[in-house]
C-alpha cells in the first residue's frame, strides 16, 4: 500500500520565516519556495520533505480543515551535538530524558510548536 512518507505539511503563520528557523538551526535545505509555501529537506537526497504552508491561506480556502501542528519525531546521529548546537543559538530545547531505551529532547520552532529528535545510531 504505502511505501514511504513524501512530505509532511505544517501550518504556519509565515513560511519563509518558518522556513529560515529550519535552515539556520538544522541545515535544511531548500527544495522549493513560493509566496505561501516552503517546501525543505533535511539533507541530500532525504526521502521526506517538510513543507511549511501559509495557515491563513489555508484558513480562508477551507475554513473546516484540522491545521493542527502533527508531532514529529525527528532521528538523529550527532544527537548530543545537535543538543548543544541548539542551547548555543538560543532554541528552547528541553531537558534530554529516556523513553523506552532511547535518548529523546524536544525543542520548540520559531511559532512554539513542539517538535522532538531522538538519538540513532
Amino acid at each position: 500500500m504505502i511505501d514511504a512518507v513524501g512530505r509532511v505539511i505544517v501550518y504556519v503563520n509565515n513560511p519563509k520565516v518558518t522556513g529560515d528557523f529550519w535552515i539556520n538551526n538544522f541545515d535544511f535545505m531548500k527544495l522549493s519556495e513560493s509566496k505561501d509555501m516552503v517546501e525543505l529537506l533535511p539533507r541530500e537526497g532525504a526521502d521526506t520533505a517538510i513543507v511549511f504552508f501559509n495557515r491563513v491561506m489555508v484558513e480562508k480556502m477551507n475554513p473546516e480543515m484540522n491545521l493542527g501542528v502533527p508531532s514529529i519525531l525527528f532521528s538523529c546521529k550527532s544527537f548530543d551535538q545537535t543538543y548543544m548546537d541548539l542551547k548555543g543559538k538560543g532554541v528552547l530545547v528541553g531537558e534530554i530524558v529516556e523513553m523506552n531505551g532511547t535518548r529523546t529532547f524536544n525543542f520548540a520552532d520559531n511559532n512554539h510548536n513542539y517538535f522532538a529528535i531522538r538519538e540513532i545510531e
